[in-house]
């Protein structure tokens, strides 16, 4: 038995009730009071037939409108299947296609705007991972020689304070080879800059063959190069110097020049500078380039 139908029969039970105690009172008074209790008797009835309309307006009206706002929300969140609704009777049964029609709408949108969201982050993680492809080719890029594919000068000054420091921690030694081709500009001026550069291509190709796996190889600018190996002492630097040096040979062989370009090499082993730095180092290690190459030229004099 549901509300409404109770509500029927209690409000008839309490007029039936109510009507027969006006009537055995009537045939109790006498005759001046008869009316009064007939006016009383119709004001009942009225009164319990007004209940029974506002009974009647609320289970056709607010009752329904109740579940239906419960279950609106409950299909807006997706916690109820829409055609929960078509279950609800009563004033808003004609408004059910229309609710359902609209949360219907609604879902699609969402899903809409769903899938464009879901389209959007792919696009944004696709450009973004492009962007950072991008961005580490630039990076590479701004690290090495465009020409020879060795390091450039800044990240020489960048690395070697780092591989001195770690190598003084480990106790081990470290061993720089500054490198200078003799006789470049004449190569240049009598073969052609394209020649040139072609020879410096070839040299930088020969530099990272020689050098062993934790070895980082450096072109400073020109006919500059510098190979640094941690871990290696002074007789590892002078074996892989003598190694290029042979190698640069048998390329300058080729290029038929009067005076072919030859590979100057100056050592220096950070166990004869200690603690005094990479500048020590460097400056070391050029000092002995330059001997070899002033050497070299009195030779030539001579």
């Amino acid at each position: 038995m549901n509300r409404y139908t109770l509500g029927k029969w209690l409000l008839g039970a309490a007029g039936f009730a109510g009507t027969t105690a006006l009537v055995r009172l009537g045939m109790r008074a006498d005759s001046q009071h008869i009316q009064w209790w007939i006016n009383a008797g119709f004001a009942i009835v009225a009164m319990l037939s007004s209940a029974l309309v506002l009974l009647r307006q609320w289970h056709y009206w607010h009752e329904p409108a109740l579940q239906l706002a419960e279950l609106l929300e409950g299909a807006r969140l997706g916690e109820v299947p829409i055609e929960e609704l078509s279950r609800i009777n009563g004033g808003m049964k004609m408004l059910i296609p229309v609710a359902q029609e609209i949360l219907r709408d609604l879902k699609m949108q969402k899903m809409e705007v769903a899938a464009l969201s879901d389209e959007m982050r792919q696009r944004i993680a696709g450009r973004t991972a492009a962007l950072e492809r991008q961005m580490g080719s630039l990076r590479a890029q701004a690290m090495r020689d465009g020409l020879t594919g060795l390091y450039n000068r800044r990240v020489l000054d960048a690395t070697l304070p780092k591989l001195i420091e770690q190598s003084l921690a480990d106790g081990k030694d470290l061993c720089v080879v500054m490198m200078d081709v003799d006789n470049f500009k004449l190569l240049n001026d009598t073969r052609g800059h394209a020649i040139g550069d072609d020879f410096l291509k070839s040299l930088g190709q020969i530099i990272r063959s020689s050098m062993r796996g934790q070895d980082f190889g450096f072109r400073c600018g020109g006919d500059e190069f510098v190979l640094v190996m941690p871990g290696a002492m002074r007789s590892v630097g002078e074996s892989i110097a003598e190694r290029l040096g042979s190698l640069v040979d048998q390329l300058s062989a080729t290029l038929h020049s009067p005076r072919p370009p030859r590979l100057s090499c100056g050592i220096a082993a950070l166990s004869d500078v200690g603690e005094r730095g990479a500048g020590t180092l460097v400056e070391r290690a050029d000092a002995a380039l330059y001997a070899i190459k002033a050497q070299r030229k009195s030779l030539r004099a001579a």
